[in-house]
């Protein structure tokens, strides 16, 4: 966050990440229309576009290596169905929204599994959610952890070391 090398190099990794944009490609086009529609309507919903979404994800990405999504169900603002999960009745999603990594804490079953998260507002409030409506995206995690590492932490001690040099110079 503090310093500029990092963050023009993950600016810049996001201007090149998005650069090329991004479509749905498949063999059933009913399929692609449902997608299209069912996006549409989300982001009708959620007040901001698709493109501003995988933006917010990707910056998480870079920055963090973990991205969590979270989704707002409601089947009066979605053009959804309800559908069966086993017994369970889940509502269609309305929207997703994106939760920075700092801001999550997870429950950790005994089987290492993700029982429940926490989202923390810097106000103090929070709220907890099933696993079912988070999606986490991650890169570089490692085994039995349940956060991705960012690539460019080692570099911290190189940028740090160049600053102090700087100042004697």
């Amino acid at each position: 966050d503090t310093d500029s090398f990092v963050f023009q190099a993950n600016f810049k990794r996001l201007a090149l990440a998005l650069k090329a944009g991004w479509s749905f490609l498949g063999k059933n086009e009913e399929t692609i229309l449902y997608l299209k529609e069912r996006l549409r309507q989300i982001e009708v919903a959620q007040g901001q576009t698709v493109r501003d979404l995988l933006a917010e994800i990707m910056a998480n990405m870079l920055r963090y290596h973990n991205c969590y999504v979270i989704k707002a169900r409601d089947i009066k603002k979605s053009g959804g169905r309800i559908r069966l999960l086993g017994r369970r009745k889940i509502k269609p999603v309305a929207g997703y929204f994106v939760a920075g990594p700092d801001t999550i804490q997870q429950k950790i079953g005994e089987d290492n599994r993700v029982i429940a998260y926490k989202h923390l507002t810097p106000d103090g409030r929070y709220e907890i959610f099933h696993p079912d409506d988070v999606v986490h995206f991650y890169v570089y995690k490692k085994s039995h952890f349940v956060m991705g590492t960012p690539s460019w932490t080692p570099v911290l001690d190189d940028v740090r070391a160049l600053r102090r040099i700087e100042e004697h110079v």
